[in-house]
């Protein structure tokens, strides 16, 4: 009851204060998840004594049996998920860089490196971005800048590679736009 106020107060106060709506539901998202994390602990620990249910998803009380095969259909779909992990952490990725295409290319269109050098009225560019997973024994920190152009990918630190084959320029521009976040993320580890 409470969360539903304040997300009906951030929608009716939006006009007045911008960004309201925004920051109550970057309130929002994670009490709740944290609540249900706490439900759901409670249910499995105390629910044996208590035989109560895990009430709105769930009438029955806690039976051993029905947890066993809650843990094998989990650790089932956990090694059926295993083999896509990679594909379905790059759709955030793959998303940020069609938008930056769409909506900073010249017609929407993506184009690569090489269209970039071999155009003499287009100034030399060079993008930043980071790299967190690349990580040498004697390092002080678990994150490094790159640069992007295109001659050469690489820094100072992890030495540059010769520009080969053409590389798009929405994806580095994605890549480059996600040093924030990546740097921001890597120094708190």
């Amino acid at each position: 009851l409470c969360l539903g106020t304040l997300i009906l107060v951030g929608i009716f106060l939006q006009p007045f204060f911008s960004g309201l709506f925004a920051q109550v539901l970057f309130i929002i998202g994670p009490t709740v998840l944290f609540m249900l994390s706490v439900g759901f602990v409670r249910w499995r620990v105390f629910s044996p004594v208590t035989a109560q249910s895990l009430h709105p998803f769930s009438s029955q009380a806690f039976d051993q049996s029905n947890w066993d095969q809650f843990l094998f259909w989990t650790y089932l779909a956990d090694v059926l998920i295993v083999p896509f992990y990679q594909g379905i952490r790059g759709t955030m990725h793959r998303f940020y860089s069609i938008s930056l295409q769409k909506a900073y290319f010249a017609k929407g269109e993506d184009t690569t490196w090489n269209d970039i050098k071999a155009n003499m009225f287009c100034p030399f560019l060079i993008l930043t971005g980071t790299v967190n997973d690349y990580v040498r024994v004697d390092d002080e920190r678990a994150i490094h800048e790159i640069s992007f152009s295109s001659l050469h990918t690489g820094s100072d630190v992890l030495g540059y590679v010769r520009a080969r084959r053409p590389q798009s320029l929405a994806k580095c521009t994605a890549l480059a736009g996600a040093a924030t976040d990546a740097f921001i993320l890597g120094m708190l580890d």
